[in-house]
């Protein structure tokens, strides 16, 4: 399966060759290779600003170097809120800022011989991230990569800021993360009955049922990127955004 994925990092490639010497929520300080990317274009920025601004400095001083690339997998190991006790976790030790239980994660992932995990972002609630083990290279975007360490990979942003509004979405250090049910971004909504209406679970206990919305569409506007995101244990919901 192809990922496009996103990073930030201030070199001349986003990827890592060596141990990191710094402790990451899925590496240990000196030991582990590790590739951390976002499945979320926002992803990024909100890393960003939790590790070097918080919830009192100025997003303006952030400079984002924004990396895009396409990662092609086999088989990947998913983590995610309702399935972590079954790997020795709770949801709050899964995002948590004590990286102990999620290290300990990794290292069994890695013993079994998988390569890559996926779990839910700390930074920005709603989201995933890609985690991938072992050494990683920069390849041309658009070229075939001709070993499996090299990744097709294009330089975005040199010097950029974060989008403004990312901030108000970021979870801080400390901060709690959001429970199943809630809704990650908040978000503005309006009915328009002369559309269609679309299948989706009843999360707001409107209308008919759980195929019902009043028979029409529903649109969120949700400060972000073209979607808003809708979280519930069974289902995540993306509704393109159109024109209010």
């Amino acid at each position: 399966m192809r990922y496009n994925v996103f990073r930030h990092a201030a070199y001349d490639t986003p990827w890592w060759a060596i141990a990191s010497p710094r402790d990451g929520r899925f590496n240990s300080a000196g030991q582990d290779t590790v590739q951390y990317l976002s499945l979320h274009p926002l992803g990024p920025a909100a890393e960003m600003l939790r590790h070097h601004v918080g919830p009192t400095g100025d997003p303006d001083s952030v400079i984002l170097n924004l990396w895009a690339a396409l990662v092609d997998l086999d088989e990947v190991v998913a983590v995610d809120f309702d399935d972590c006790a079954a790997y020795g976790l709770t949801a709050d030790e899964l995002v948590g800022d004590n990286y102990a239980p999620t290290q300990a994660l990794a290292a069994a992932v890695r013993a079994v011989g998988f390569t890559a995990m996926i779990v839910p972002s700390a930074a920005l609630p709603g989201t995933h991230n890609l985690i991938l083990f072992g050494v990683c290279l920069l390849h041309p975007y658009l070229w075939q990569p001709l070993a499996p360490e090299e990744i097709p990979t294009g330089h975005i942003t040199d010097g950029g800021r974060p989008a403004a509004e990312v901030a108000t979405h970021v979870r801080w250090f400390g901060s709690a993360h959001p429970a199943p049910g809630e809704v990650i971004f908040a978000a503005d909504a309006r009915i328009d009955s002369g559309f269609v209406a679309e299948p989706f679970h009843n999360l707001f206990g409107v209308g008919d049922g759980p195929e019902d919305f009043f028979g029409g569409r529903f649109y969120v506007d949700d400060g972000l990127v073209g979607s808003a995101h809708i979280f519930t244990p069974d289902l995540r919901i993306r509704w393109r955004i159109l024109p209010a």
